[in-house]
């Protein structure tokens, strides 16, 4: 194994690393390469991932993490999203405008070691259950925050999407003034 980094909070050590995903040549694959025969057989299954983009100079500057029930399908969506695929347009967006200031889209997979909380015990294969790779990928995200580079996962930003702040508006619409206003006066003593 290559180095891991490690994150120890309240008797809970997460010891993982990023391998990256490799074509049939052994070489990393990078964004908008195919899914060939290759990767669909030998990265077949659930797995928690990352895309990481690095500029020019080869400094990190952007990730987004996600997690996959079977990973060749997940990588497909992002090469040919469908238009009901939000995520997968937005990341594909962004990689693809990144790809054009110069800039690398690597691919890698999450291996970790055996961990336990409180009492439980996690290994790769329990990926293939939803929740444990859902609670890995927000522990990475929780963990990567302050790193330096951009997180592009919705789950750290702040700011409501223009489709989101149109949907509240619609919502506030329906209010009466007295509802909106008791609306607000909550929002502001939260």
């Amino acid at each position: 194994m290559t180095a891991m980094s490690e994150s120890a909070a309240s008797g809970l050590t997460f010891e993982y690393e990023w391998l990256p995903v490799l074509t049939e040549e052994g070489k990393p694959y990078l964004f908008p390469g195919k899914v060939t025969s290759h990767l669909a057989r030998n990265y077949a299954g659930p797995a928690v991932y990352r895309w990481a983009v690095w500029d020019s100079s080869s400094r990190l500057v952007a990730v987004y993490l996600g997690e996959a029930e079977e990973f060749p399908r997940r990588l497909r969506s992002y090469l040919r999203p469908g238009r009901r695929q939000k995520t997968s347009i937005r990341v594909k967006q962004f990689l693809e405008k990144q790809l054009v200031s110069g800039s690398r889209a690597e691919l890698s997979l999450l291996r970790f070691r055996p961990f336990r909380i409180n009492g439980c015990d996690f290994r790769m294969p329990d990926l293939r259950w939803p929740a444990v790779r859902k609670m890995i990928e927000n522990l990475l995200l929780f963990l990567d925050r302050n790193k330096g580079a951009q997180v592009l996962n919705r789950a750290l930003s702040d700011k409501p999407t223009p489709e989101e702040l149109r949907s509240i508006m619609k919502y506030l619409k329906t209010l009466s003034s007295d509802e909106r206003s008791k609306l607000l006066k909550h929002a502001e003593s939260s």
